[in-house]
């Protein structure tokens, strides 16, 4: 395939995302029908749904960002079908992971997750992309066939019951999380950005923030805490928590009791922040809680971490210099605050290696 087929083929899936979303003078105005089926199947609230799909769904992507992403997409397939498993934490996710099929292989095989196929199976369908088509249900998936590559995006569930019949290639987009690093010069307005970060998506991506690190004093420490959970509160009255699982229920209940055992915490029926100092940071669950965890410096923050390195996949940070030196040669997709969940439309989300020995939690 040369770069301007592959740039036709991803271009026509943006072009079909934008008219999902947009009048025709371009401005924000999204299908009534589309956010009703969207806040049905996801779980998020109708809110939550239309700040996806402004400012997450890459509908705004230039011509020079389709091309940065063609050449990033992955290698080529020329045999063969190239088969995309989606999963559906991020109900906006679909776009950027088909773009870049289309610009990896003429066949294109796409299978949603039952949960939230919404967004994915419009945009194959109205695009028009030639062999790009949509597979009816799992039994569907030519996973025994020794020429199809496997792109699958998921659970750790969900990798390990399909990755042992897969037989061909199998590239692994499994969980992630992103981390937040802050300091004691980190001002209100960067807290705010945070608390947008991780009310997007009600904190289900794997870009989310479900961990904060604070380098600096305790007391500093729990100020932030402070500060975030109420900018948390107020953005709950405008963006409203989705649906919970029970599943995430428990977790937010466990996550509490260990909070309050182990330092202070803060909490309403939309939101919670913990504070800690113990030298034991584990992400929090998701429905917009965070714990943040204070130490003396970064050397001891990234001892801290380093049994999560497998699965962080963002950074979000202020201070540029900390940004890019903490935790260097980590592959992490690294933005300012407030920008963790609109990542640059330049190829696949997840820079961590994704091959075919890749593991599950990686």
């Amino acid at each position: 395939m040369t770069p301007d087929r592959a740039h036709a083929r991803a271009s026509a899936l943006v072009a079909t995302a934008k008219s999902l979303v947009t009048d025709t003078e371009g401005r924000f105005s999204p299908d009534p029908g589309l956010c009703r089926a969207l806040t049905e199947a996801s779980g998020l609230s109708h809110e939550g749904v239309r700040w996806a799909l402004e400012h997450a769904l890459e509908w705004w992507a230039t011509d020079d960002d389709v091309r940065t992403l063609v050449t990033n997409a992955g290698p080529a397939v020329t045999e063969g079908p190239l088969v995309i498993v989606l999963a559906a934490n991020v109900t906006t996710a679909a776009l950027r992971a088909l773009a870049c099929a289309v610009a990896r292989a003429e066949e294109v095989l796409v299978y949603p997750s039952s949960r939230d196929a919404v967004l994915a199976r419009r945009l194959v369908e109205d695009a028009g992309v030639t062999g790009l088509r949509n597979l009816a249900s799992r039994d569907d998936l030519p996973l025994a066939n020794p020429r199809a590559r496997v792109v699958l995006y998921g659970s750790a569930d969900t990798v390990r019951t399909l990755r042992p019949l897969v037989r061909g290639t199998l590239e692994i987009h499994g969980p992630g999380l992103g981390l937040a690093l802050l300091t004691d010069e980190t001002a209100r307005t960067s807290v705010a950005a945070l608390a947008r970060d991780i009310v997007a998506f009600d904190q289900r991506g794997c870009l989310s923030p479900r961990l904060a690190v604070h380098v600096g004093s305790p007391e500093r420490g729990r100020a932030l805490a402070a500060e975030l959970f109420g900018e948390l509160d107020r953005l709950g009255a405008i963006c409203p928590l989705g649906t919970l699982e029970e599943s995430e229920r428990h977790a937010r209940a466990l996550a509490l009791q260990t909070g309050r055992a182990l330092g202070d915490v803060w909490e309403s029926p939309c939101a919670a922040v913990a504070h800690e100092t113990v030298a034991a940071p584990s992400p929090a669950p998701t429905a917009r809680m965070l714990t943040v965890h204070t130490t003396t410096s970064r050397e001891s923050a990234e001892a801290w971490l380093a049994p999560l390195l497998p699965l962080l996949s963002a950074l979000g940070c202020d201070d540029a210099a900390a940004r890019e030196g903490f935790l260097r040669g980590i592959p992490l997709r690294r933005s300012e605050l407030g920008a963790m969940q609109r990542p640059r439309f330049d190829g696949p989300v997840d820079r961590r290696p994704h091959g075919p020995d890749a593991d599950v939690s990686r």
